[in-house]
């Protein structure tokens, strides 16, 4: 793959050899102008036909066609590129959703199993445990899911981030931003 300067607005790919197509296509064109050259400057007039529009159209033509059907089999290639970045975004984003949900069930599982147990502990001493306490655990306990859930969209969408800084084939690592999750303390997230 080859991987390009970003710097200067990109005005240094104009005068770049490697991986350009102008290695390959200048013997052509000073072959081409040499030869036009050679036509207009002939005084013997060894080549009539040239002196008519009709060999020019045809040239024309087939380069037109030419150009035409590379500038379609690039653009092919990009929509595959684009529609593959699609399919990674896409599965990402499931693979989130997915995650989120066990979490939720995980979480629901866990807070029925602890209240059955209270329950049964209650109906067995015939004692009522401390209200408070019970919502101060609960709170924790919604606090640590919270916490989980937003380090996890976090880790995902910076997987995401990456993965297309790597298909840009950037490497400066100076474009990321540092980001600090912060644990909740109380009840509202910020």
């Amino acid at each position: 793959m080859i991987v390009y300067n970003k710097d200067w607005w990109g005005l240094p790919l104009l005068c770049r050899l490697y991986g350009s197509a102008m290695t390959r296509t200048l013997p052509f064109a000073i072959i081409s102008m040499l030869g036009t050259i050679w036509i207009q400057l002939d005084k013997n007039d060894y080549f009539p036909g040239w002196r008519h529009p009709y060999p020019y159209t045809l040239f024309a033509f087939i380069v037109g066609f030419a150009v035409v059907f590379r500038t379609n089999f690039a653009i092919t290639r990009y929509w595959e590129g684009r529609t593959q970045i699609q399919v990674m975004s896409s599965s990402l984003a499931a693979c989130a959703m997915q995650l989120l949900s066990w979490d939720n069930v995980q979480s629901a599982g866990y807070r029925r199993y602890h209240h059955r147990g209270e329950e049964k502990a209650e109906d067995n001493n015939d004692h009522n445990n401390d209200d408070d306490s019970n919502d101060v655990e609960e709170a924790a306990a919604s606090r640590e899911v919270a916490w989980f859930r937003q380090s996890l969209v976090h880790l995902l969408s910076l997987a995401h981030a990456l993965a297309l800084q790597n298909v840009r084939a950037d490497r400066a690592m100076s474009n990321l931003v540092p980001f600090y999750l912060r644990r909740p303390r109380d009840g509202k997230h910020k």
